[in-house]
């Protein structure tokens, strides 16, 4: 984790100690599409973290949809967490009918690694400030 946070770091994804209004001004720019290039393309990294940066990610992809003017109900957008329960709303926007939700037990899930608890900390405010961001775009509460 702290190898692929530094590789976000080197690459200018994330600048630390930057006050609430730079970092709204680097959200989006330019200089941050073009710091996610440089860590996307770094050789020694697994993107462990930089993965979870939703948001950067989004953005780009909703950028290419309004350059090529796709519409943004294109694309459909699910919480892992929700899957299960959103299961026809998918099924929907496939045009596939409607099914009966398979059991839970018939989602394959990965097994749970236990985490410890001062890492769960770090990650968690880590990727708050990308988190909040990632809900405001989406327009969640």
């Amino acid at each position: 984790i702290e190898e692929d946070l530094q590789s976000l770091r080197n690459a200018g994804v994330v600048v630390e100690n930057q006050t609430k209004e730079e970092m709204a001004n680097f959200t989006g720019s330019t200089e941050e599409i073009e710091a996610w290039k440089r860590y996307v393309r770094s050789a020694n990294s697994q993107f462990i973290v930089g993965r979870g940066l939703y948001v950067i990610q989004l953005r780009q992809w909703l950028a290419q949809m309004d350059k090529v003017e796709k519409p943004r109900s294109d694309l459909l957008l699910i919480q892992s967490e929700k899957l299960q329960q959103e299961y026809n709303r998918i099924l929907a926007f496939l045009g596939l009918s409607e099914e009966e939700v398979p059991p839970k037990e018939d989602f394959v899930l990965p097994p749970k690694i236990s985490m410890p608890p001062e890492i769960r900390k770090k990650l968690e405010t880590f990727y708050a400030p990308y988190n909040r961001q990632l809900y405001d775009l989406l327009g969640y509460e």
